[in-house]
């Protein structure tokens, strides 16, 4: 199969010249409407009014396409991100497919604050699993059912008695006189099976946060929930966001536990350094060719080797049957520490089996960092 299709979201959308070609001339478009610090500090229902504001003909271009005003908006939006994503030098975080699998079967504690719902960098994209192999679905109205393939997340951060705040004055959800955090997500489902490597799935979605300490993350997937889940835009792909919202959690929780070993890729710098060795045009265009489809990444995978299976019933020395063996899943919750246990930290309890005989271990050779 075509190695385009398996490529992650910001990569496969220039991953040949055609499709560089149409993106750059997009970009010379946004420099010239944006301001470079309108780009790393707005939030992308911001930027997107301003860029209905600033260039009218371009909403015009893509009401042309669209059925609707909205529509039209929400593709104008879904440039957005990928655009910040460039600009902003995005970092792209692959968790393994051990990972994956393991949060789904690990629950988020009530417990936790939103606060730890933050990622690693300011703008970056978290690619599901190595080899598109996540259960979790997104859905598309023409090509229905993708598989999960990733996210891009921006973080953004808006101060009461700024100029920036003025924008959010008439959003009923928003105290402009207290600090204001956004999430900026967009989800992104791989083409992996469909009928061209542009043939995705997308959904917008955004946390406008102000409660860090108040509210508990669980609150707020079941608000965002509540608040979209009647509306007809999304009624018909709310049980698929859930899924989404909820993985994109576990894994910035599970990042934010620093319970796991990160692997640096850096492919695509190593290609640079190659080509401006090289002194032949002909050599320089083939691996500038290899470029297109070659990114540098940091993989997550699990801090030890050790797996954890299921056991058979065994008696104990007074010949009492033990309890009967049952899987635990994993979850995250609040850890008391410090000084009379007054502080609070988030960590992450793996799924294992308990009962009966408590485990059977099977290690594996994984490469060292």
């Amino acid at each position: 199969m075509d190695i385009t299709y398996k490529l992650p979201h910001p990569v496969r959308m220039k991953c040949s010249e055609f499709a560089e070609m149409e993106l750059q001339a997009q970009d010379r478009i946004y420099s010239q409407v944006f301001d470079p610090e309108e780009v790393k500090s707005y939030s992308s229902d911001h930027l997107v009014a301003l860029l209905q504001h600033r260039a009218p003909g371009l909403f015009d271009y893509y009401r042309r396409t669209a059925k609707t005003d909205h529509d039209a908006l929400i593709t104008m939006s879904s440039t957005i991100a990928p655009y910040r994503f460039r600009t902003q030098e995005g970092n792209i975080i692959t968790t393994s497919t051990l990972i994956d699998r393991l949060l789904e079967q690990v629950d988020i504690g009530d417990d936790i604050p939103i606060a730890y719902l933050r990622p690693p960098f300011k703008h970056c994209y978290i690619e599901f699993t190595e080899d598109r192999s996540s259960s979790i679905m997104l859905y598309n109205e023409e090509t229905h059912e993708h598989i999960l393939e990733g996210v891009y997340i921006s973080e953004t951060e808006v101060q009461p008695e700024t100029e920036i705040m003025e924008f959010y004055k008439g959003n009923p959800t928003v105290d402009p006189l207290k600090p204001l955090r956004i999430l900026d997500l967009m989800f992104t489902g791989s083409p992996l099976g469909k009928s061209h490597n542009a043939d995705d799935a997308l959904r917008i979605q955004g946390f406008y946060i102000q409660d860090d300490n108040m509210l508990t993350i669980n609150d707020e997937l079941r608000r965002v929930e509540s608040l979209y889940g009647n509306d007809v835009d999304f009624s018909g792909d709310m049980n698929y966001l859930s899924m989404a919202l909820n993985h994109m959690a576990k894994v910035l929780l599970f990042i934010n536990c620093r319970q796991y070993r990160d692997t640096a890729f850096n492919e695509r710098k190593d290609l640079l350094k190659r080509i401006e060795s090289l002194k032949s045009p002909a050599k320089i265009r083939k691996y500038e060719s290899k470029l297109r489809k070659t990114y540098d990444r940091i993989i997550i995978k699990p801090v030890d080797n050790v797996v954890y299976e299921r056991g058979a019933e065994h008696e104990s020395a007074e010949n009492q049957p033990l309890k009967r063996a049952h899987w635990r899943k994993g979850h995250f919750r609040m850890q008391p520490y410090g000084v009379g246990a007054s502080k609070r930290k988030v960590i992450f309890i793996e799924p294992t089996v308990v009962g009966g005989i408590f485990a059977n271990k099977k290690s594996y050779d994984v490469r060292t960092k």
